[in-house]
């Protein structure tokens, strides 16, 4: 196989990506709204739901076949990882709090995944094409499953979400201890630029995550809160 450039962040391929995830999520958002595109809503859920697992599945099988599975980066453990199977339950039953832990996991944590890759290989390698196909699809999934379905985080959602993330950050941080590993990056940040860079080093930075997670679950509700109030309003 041929070897594939590096990835160069906010360059043709890394724009080209975003303008996708943004047609996407739209044309998904316009088959959900129309009533008589309703026939081809368990199609395009199950279809999402399909590239999603598969596209993980393909990559673990990839890596495994070319002896490259290592137990440092090879668990589904990121959030990105955990997420792609959330929204595929989410997509296939629309159960309320699968779509919670979809919505918000899917959107703060794929958003600053995919503006800020940690990707050292660029197209075609798998890693960069599993990379871009996961985090797009989660983005357009949760786009579809609210705007589109019609789906909403309900009341407290936001306390639930940071309950729910720190005691999965608990436990990934009890394997990494177990294995040595770095999921989650709380043990070191991710070698590409990233967020992380900005909060300080370790340990502290994981206070300034906690505050990042805090925003971003906030900001993600608010326009759930700002809707149910203008509709109390008029």
């Amino acid at each position: 196989m041929t070897e594939a450039p590096p990835f160069e962040p906010w360059r043709a391929q890394h724009l080209a990506v975003l303008g996708v995830t943004c047609a996407a999520s739209a044309i998904a958002v316009w088959v959900g709204r129309r009533r008589r595109m309703r026939h081809a809503v368990p199609w395009l859920s199950g279809a999402l739901a399909a590239v999603l697992v598969g596209a993980e599945i393909a990559a673990l099988c990839y890596t495994i076949r070319r002896g490259e599975w290592t137990i440092a980066g090879g668990l589904p453990l990121q959030i990105c990882d955990v997420a792609v199977y959330v929204i595929a339950a989410a997509l296939l039953t629309h159960h309320q709090r699968s779509y919670e832990l979809a919505y918000f996991w899917g959107l703060s944590g794929t958003i600053h995944g995919l503006l800020t890759p940690d990707l050292v290989v660029g197209f075609p390698h798998p890693a960069c094409l599993k990379f871009f196909v996961t985090h797009v699809g989660i983005i357009v999934s949760v786009v579809y499953l609210s705007a589109g379905l019609g789906l909403r985080p309900g009341p407290a959602a936001v306390r639930r979400m940071m309950i729910v993330t720190n005691l999965y950050a608990a436990m990934v941080g009890a394997i990494n201890a177990w294995l040595g590993t770095n999921y989650l990056y709380l043990c070191r940040p991710p070698s590409a630029p990233s967020l992380i860079d900005y909060l300080g080093p370790w340990p502290w930075y994981i206070f300034g995550l906690e505050v990042v997670a805090l925003v971003s679950f906030t900001l993600c509700a608010a326009p759930f809160w700002l809707a149910a109030r203008c509709r109390r309003t008029f």
